[in-house]
């Protein structure tokens, strides 16, 4: 008689699965007294480090090495337009942008023959004052964001600063000979696409033959504008010339594209001295942020992925930028500008989006040090997709020979059996030494496939030569993984941060905290690892406590913060812990057990209170939504939901992860039928083993529908569990037990 409990743990998590298979935290930057009375952004799309160190000029470098220098996370809702990218700085929320969302104008600029407030009226109903620049594709813009799982409303910051009166103006375009972009408009408009002060058309260009397209940014009459502003305020400055290089760069020769690209860093260092000249140095009063709204790979089809960002003045130190939404020194997302403007002018934000405050931490030669940081991410990034495709390919072959082996019992050889083995201890090693890889500098695609293989098959011989039974290999495989996840999280995780199975800066799913793929593998690790380490039935309320930890851990905004994975673990211990007490029967509950059944629910609850109460700047996005809801902002929670859905549905298609969960599915499945009798004998001869492989699978149905990519926590989360199941089945066949 097969055990009930794995068929009906087996069939929720699949129709969980088949059922799917049909984000960014929100919050509010903090209102804080005013720093600053005057700001300079200068966008120049197109900017990066290995150029900056190649072709800056004196000005450039100059204010470089007195800022907070850091990559930035230029993702967006959808695409990579600049429209985009600049809709998203403006907004604080990704954004997604039609073509048509930068062809803005001065309201008394004639259009194909009509005034542009004419036509911005006539498609918003608005009228715009005189001396303002419009964005006739304001409401294609709205439209296009109504449909997003981000739901982004545009213009948070000129509708913020605009509400404290605080002047906004905009100055510069990148148009070329065939079209208009001005992208600057986007970052600096209210909510109606107004910006009140400012010039955009191609009178702050000037005629250059030897520019691409003939044009390029009159830096002179860009300063000048800046400067007469008619009160100190915000001043967006597009200095479109790297952009058009970009655009004109395939009909260039590789020479001729080194020369234009000096030209152009030229051109930018003459309009910072300009600016310095005219307005004033950085000081506690004015600050200058030099920002590409998207990254070099995204404007150049190549280079690093992450873009350049420096900010100097309002006290930012000679240093790197970071902010809450990263938490990590050098590293910050597009969606902090919008917010640390607001609050440095003392406005209040006029809705809740994504960023947080940007702050600086003092180091030495900034440039140099985000520069090797962007370097790093783009490198990692580059090896991410072939690294663990490789794995899970791996995983998934390694598997399904076991399953093969397990199906033919008897019949299979023996050598096959004896290597089904080796294969299963190899692959449970493999979380370990992605974890490890970034402590000895490897993030390279040769290097990282190399030493994962490598390393794998001879640390799973060794191993399985030392503890001759699988299961057990895979067990101690088990118990270091969690330690070592463990161990990095308390000493800041910056391995799990530089890993290739842990997040990615590039994608900007999450920059701090575990990440799903982690997540997955400490919740399985921990509680395989230490049901096998004890003997008898202590082993049970071990891997409960055990699961418990992993819960305080993961679900602390300040160390796992990760809500989803706290929600797993919890349903991993709980599942156990009800094991084990049925398993000693009502007349025989021990104090610990009743003790254990009082720390699943006080722990449930009390991490849940400290996230949903975690202060703004630490909280995860749990804690975000929690206050919005208070807040009365009920959208907020349904975005959020939609865009966690989304997300779920998006992978379970794409991943490779979700073709490994099938897989574990599926030995499941066989293991419940072949050998005969198998999950029984397990129940009998190795009841905390068998309560573990429960508690995983009902955490891996939880993890699917708490978490924005539950598929790949799911299959993280079983894959130690799958490995040393189908490593107890081939024991039986190779050792006789």
């Amino acid at each position: 008689m097969v055990p009930s409990l794995f068929p009906r743990a087996l069939a929720a998590l699949t129709m969980v699965t088949v059922l799917l298979a049909g984000p960014g935290p929100r919050a509010s930057a903090e209102n804080r007294q005013p720093v600053g009375q005057r700001c300079i952004l200068i966008l120049a799309d197109g900017l990066s480090y290995p150029d900056i160190l190649e072709f800056a000029g004196p000005a450039l470098r100059g204010i470089l090495a007195v800022s907070s220098c850091a990559v930035a996370s230029t993702r967006v809702a959808a695409g990579r337009s600049i429209e985009a990218a600049c809709a998203t700085i403006g907004a604080g929320v990704r954004m997604v942008a039609p073509e048509s969302a930068s062809l803005s104008f001065g309201a008394e600029d004639v259009v194909g023959g009509e005034v542009a407030h004419d036509v911005f009226l006539r498609r918003t109903g608005v009228t715009a004052p005189a001396g303002s620049v419009v964005c006739t594709g304001l409401a294609e813009l709205v439209l296009a964001n109504a449909g997003s799982p981000y739901r982004g409303s545009p213009g948070f910051l000129g509708e913020s600063l605009g509400r404290a009166g605080v002047l906004v103006s905009v100055v510069g375009n990148s148009d070329d000979s065939h079209s208009f972009s001005r992208p600057g408009v986007l970052v600096a408009m209210d909510r109606r696409g107004i910006v009140p002060h400012g010039e955009v058309s191609r009178g702050v260009l000037s005629l250059e033959p030897s520019a691409p397209f003939g044009l390029a940014s009159d830096v002179g009459t860009l300063a000048r504008l800046a400067k007469a502003q008619p009160e100190p305020g915000l001043v967006v400055v597009d200095f479109g010339d790297i952009s058009r290089l970009a655009r004109y760069a395939r009909v260039l020769s590789p020479d001729m594209l080194a020369r234009h690209k000096l030209e152009c860093y030229r051109r930018l260092d003459a309009l910072l001295d300009e600016l310095l000249g005219g307005i004033g140095s950085p000081s506690p009063e004015t600050c200058y942020i030099l920002l590409s709204p998207r990254a070099p790979a995204d404007v150049w089809g190549s280079g690093d992925a992450l873009a350049p960002a420096a900010a100097a003045g309002w006290g930012f130190p000679r240093g790197l930028l970071s902010s809450e939404a990263t938490r990590q020194p050098g590293l910050i997302a597009s969606t902090d500008i919008a917010p640390t403007i607001v609050a440095a002018f003392g406005a209040t934000p006029v809705w809740p989006v994504d960023g947080r405050m940007l702050v600086g931490t003092p180091a030495e030669d900034p440039l140099s040090s985000a520069a090797r940081l962007s370097e790093r991410i783009s490198a990692s990034a580059a090896a991410r997709t072939p690294v663990l495709k490789t794995f899970i390919g791996f995983l998934i072959v390694s598997v399904l020979v076991s399953v093969a082996s397990a199906w033919l019992g008897p019949r299979a050889p023996l050598p096959f059996a004896a290597g089904v083995r080796y294969l299963l201890v190899a692959c449970s090693l493999g979380p370990l030494i992605l974890l490890v890889q970034p402590a000895v500098g490897v993030n390279t695609v040769g290097w990282a496939l190399a030493t994962l293989v490598l390393c794998s098959l001879t640390a799973g011989a060794v191993t399985l030569w030392m503890v001759r039974c699988s299961a057990r290999a895979v067990v101690w495989a088990a118990a270091i993984t969690a330690l070592a996840i463990a161990v990095d999280i308390f000493a800041g995780g910056s391995l799990l941060a530089q890993s290739l199975l842990g997040h990615s800066p590039v994608i900007g799913a999450r920059f701090y905290g575990i990440g799903n793929e982690f997540m997955g593998v400490l919740i399985g690790a921990v509680a395989v690892g230490t049901s096998g380490l004890w003997r008898g039935d202590a082993a049970i309320w071990v891997s409960a406590g055990a699961a418990l930890a992993a819960a305080a851990i993961l679900g602390h905004p300040s160390l796992g913060a990760n809500f989803g994975g706290m929600i797993a673990a919890f349903t991993a211990a709980g599942t156990i812990g009800l094991l084990g007490l049925r398993r000693a029967g009502a007349s025989r509950l021990t104090l610990g057990s009743a003790v254990l059944v009082v720390l699943v629910l006080g722990g449930l609850l009390g991490m849940c209170m400290i996230e949903l109460n975690a202060g703004s700047e630490r909280a995860t996005h749990i804690g975000v939504a929690w206050r919005a809801l208070q807040g009365g902002e009920r959208s907020s929670i349904v975005t959020m939901a939609l865009r966690k859905l989304d997300m779920n549905l998006r992978l379970l298609r794409y991943t490779l992860w979700t073709r490994a969960l099938v897989t574990f599915l599926l030995a499941f499945a066989v293991l419940t039928a072949r050998p005969k009798g198998f999950l029984l004998r397990l129940k009998r001869d190795a009841f905390p083993h068998y309560a573990a492989f429960a508690g995983c699978l009902f955490s891996a149905g939880a993890a699917m529908l708490a978490n924005d990519s539950g598929v790949v926590a799911s299959a993280t989360l079983m894959m130690m569990p799958t490995l040393s199941l189908l490593g107890y089945a081939a024991d039986e066949r190779v050792l006789g037990r």
